[in-house]
Protein backbone atom coordinates (compact mmCIF):
# COMPACT_ATOMS: atom_id res chain seq x y z
CA UNK A 1 0.00 0.00 0.00
CA UNK A 2 1.22 3.49 -0.99
CA UNK A 3 1.40 5.72 1.75
CA UNK A 4 0.91 9.54 1.29
CA UNK A 5 1.54 12.18 3.76
CA UNK A 6 0.03 15.99 3.43
CA UNK A 7 1.10 18.78 5.51
CA UNK A 8 -0.93 21.78 5.66
CA UNK A 9 0.40 24.78 6.24
CA UNK A 10 -0.49 28.24 5.10
CA UNK A 11 -4.04 28.84 4.15
CA UNK A 12 -7.32 29.61 5.23
CA UNK A 13 -10.61 27.04 6.30
CA UNK A 14 -11.98 26.79 3.29
CA UNK A 15 -9.14 25.76 1.31
CA UNK A 16 -8.39 23.12 4.38
CA UNK A 17 -11.78 21.57 3.60
CA UNK A 18 -11.63 21.46 0.12
CA UNK A 19 -8.28 20.22 0.13
CA UNK A 20 -9.36 17.62 2.87
CA UNK A 21 -12.49 16.65 1.08
CA UNK A 22 -9.84 15.91 -2.48
CA UNK A 23 -7.48 13.31 -0.30
CA UNK A 24 -10.97 12.01 1.62
CA UNK A 25 -12.11 10.90 -1.74
CA UNK A 26 -7.97 9.98 -2.66
CA UNK A 27 -8.18 7.72 0.53
CA UNK A 28 -11.32 5.74 -0.26
CA UNK A 29 -9.07 3.86 -3.13
CA UNK A 30 -7.60 0.61 -1.20
CA UNK A 31 -4.08 1.69 -2.49
CA UNK A 32 -3.05 4.94 -0.50
CA UNK A 33 -3.30 5.59 2.43
CA UNK A 34 -3.51 9.81 2.84
CA UNK A 35 -2.17 10.82 6.23
CA UNK A 36 -2.91 14.21 6.80
CA UNK A 37 -0.43 15.99 9.29
CA UNK A 38 -3.05 18.03 11.20
CA UNK A 39 -4.97 18.22 14.80
CA UNK A 40 -7.92 19.43 13.36
CA UNK A 41 -9.16 21.34 10.05
CA UNK A 42 -10.71 23.91 12.06
CA UNK A 43 -7.29 24.78 13.69
CA UNK A 44 -5.42 25.03 10.16
CA UNK A 45 -6.01 28.90 9.41
CA UNK A 46 -3.22 31.91 9.61
CA UNK A 47 -6.32 33.91 10.45
CA UNK A 48 -4.61 36.51 8.51
CA UNK A 49 -1.52 36.68 10.99
CA UNK A 50 0.42 34.67 8.81
CA UNK A 51 1.57 32.52 11.69
CA UNK A 52 1.95 28.53 11.16
CA UNK A 53 0.94 26.21 13.96
CA UNK A 54 2.65 22.76 13.81
CA UNK A 55 1.41 20.12 16.05
CA UNK A 56 4.00 17.19 16.96
CA UNK A 57 2.72 15.04 19.50
CA UNK A 58 2.81 16.69 22.30
CA UNK A 59 4.40 19.87 21.24
CA UNK A 60 2.94 23.21 19.93
CA UNK A 61 5.39 24.57 18.02
CA UNK A 62 4.10 28.63 16.46
CA UNK A 63 6.44 29.64 13.80
CA UNK A 64 9.43 27.07 14.57
CA UNK A 65 9.38 28.48 18.23
CA UNK A 66 8.00 25.60 20.82
CA UNK A 67 4.80 27.71 22.80
CA UNK A 68 3.96 24.31 24.74
CA UNK A 69 4.91 21.09 25.23
CA UNK A 70 3.21 18.52 27.37
CA UNK A 71 -0.05 16.66 27.70
CA UNK A 72 -3.22 18.58 27.08
CA UNK A 73 -7.08 17.97 26.68
CA UNK A 74 -8.01 20.93 24.43
CA UNK A 75 -7.12 23.91 21.97
CA UNK A 76 -7.59 27.25 20.24
CA UNK A 77 -5.74 28.64 17.58
CA UNK A 78 -7.32 31.91 16.24
CA UNK A 79 -5.53 35.16 15.17
CA UNK A 80 -2.03 33.73 15.46
CA UNK A 81 -2.97 33.15 19.45
CA UNK A 82 -3.18 29.46 21.01
CA UNK A 83 -4.77 28.42 23.91
CA UNK A 84 -4.48 25.06 25.54
CA UNK A 85 -6.33 23.71 28.16
CA UNK A 86 -5.17 20.71 30.32
CA UNK A 87 -7.77 18.60 32.74
CA UNK A 88 -5.79 17.36 35.57
CA UNK A 89 -6.78 15.71 38.97
CA UNK A 90 -7.16 19.16 41.07
CA UNK A 91 -9.20 20.38 37.76
CA UNK A 92 -8.46 22.62 34.26
CA UNK A 93 -5.65 25.02 33.83
CA UNK A 94 -5.68 27.39 30.64
CA UNK A 95 -2.11 28.58 29.02
CA UNK A 96 -2.23 31.27 26.55
CA UNK A 97 1.39 31.36 24.58
CA UNK A 98 2.37 28.86 27.16
CA UNK A 99 1.70 30.98 30.57
CA UNK A 100 -1.28 30.23 32.58
CA UNK A 101 -4.20 32.54 32.33
CA UNK A 102 -6.55 30.41 34.16
CA UNK A 103 -7.16 27.76 36.71
CA UNK A 104 -10.47 26.40 38.21
CA UNK A 105 -11.18 22.88 40.59
CA UNK A 106 -14.49 22.16 38.04
CA UNK A 107 -15.35 21.00 34.74
CA UNK A 108 -14.82 24.19 32.21
CA UNK A 109 -16.43 24.98 28.87
CA UNK A 110 -13.86 27.71 27.27
CA UNK A 111 -12.70 29.58 23.81
CA UNK A 112 -10.81 32.80 22.69
CA UNK A 113 -12.22 36.02 22.31
CA UNK A 114 -9.53 38.77 21.03
CA UNK A 115 -6.82 36.85 21.83
CA UNK A 116 -8.47 36.49 25.40
CA UNK A 117 -9.94 33.37 27.28
CA UNK A 118 -13.48 33.40 28.40
CA UNK A 119 -14.24 30.20 30.31
CA UNK A 120 -17.63 29.12 32.13
CA UNK A 121 -17.67 26.83 35.35
CA UNK A 122 -18.93 26.01 38.44
CA UNK A 123 -17.56 29.16 39.82
CA UNK A 124 -18.76 31.50 37.30
CA UNK A 125 -18.42 33.19 33.96
CA UNK A 126 -14.11 34.32 33.81
CA UNK A 127 -12.53 36.71 30.86
CA UNK A 128 -8.85 35.91 31.10
CA UNK A 129 -8.61 34.73 34.75
CA UNK A 130 -11.16 37.95 35.61
CA UNK A 131 -14.49 36.50 37.24
CA UNK A 132 -17.18 39.14 35.32
CA UNK A 133 -20.38 37.14 36.66
CA UNK A 134 -21.81 34.45 39.23
CA UNK A 135 -22.82 31.11 37.85
CA UNK A 136 -26.44 32.29 39.42
CA UNK A 137 -26.28 35.31 36.96
CA UNK A 138 -26.41 33.38 33.44
CA UNK A 139 -28.11 30.16 32.09
CA UNK A 140 -26.33 30.12 28.56
CA UNK A 141 -22.66 32.07 26.75
CA UNK A 142 -21.50 31.98 23.53
CA UNK A 143 -19.11 34.25 20.82
CA UNK A 144 -20.91 36.35 17.97
CA UNK A 145 -18.82 38.35 16.09
CA UNK A 146 -16.27 38.70 18.45
CA UNK A 147 -18.51 39.55 21.21
CA UNK A 148 -20.13 37.66 24.32
CA UNK A 149 -23.42 37.50 24.27
CA UNK A 150 -25.02 36.06 27.85
CA UNK A 151 -28.57 34.56 28.70
CA UNK A 152 -30.38 34.71 31.65
CA UNK A 153 -32.75 32.51 33.10
CA UNK A 154 -35.75 34.54 31.73
CA UNK A 155 -34.33 34.24 27.99
CA UNK A 156 -32.74 37.78 28.32
CA UNK A 157 -29.27 38.51 26.21
CA UNK A 158 -27.00 40.35 27.14
CA UNK A 159 -24.44 41.42 25.10
CA UNK A 160 -20.63 42.80 26.14
CA UNK A 161 -18.32 44.32 23.71
CA UNK A 162 -14.58 43.55 23.70
CA UNK A 163 -14.31 47.18 25.14
CA UNK A 164 -16.67 46.19 27.78
CA UNK A 165 -14.66 43.47 28.78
Amino acid sequence: MEKVIVTIQRNTKPLAHQIYSSLKAIAQTPTILVDLQVNSLDNICNDGEGKLLTIDGNRFIVDGECIYEGTYTDFRWKGGILAISRKHEEGYTIFIQGQVVFETSSECDWTLINGKVVASCNEGLFYNGTKILEKKDYDRWGIFDDQLVIENALGCHQVLLPEQL
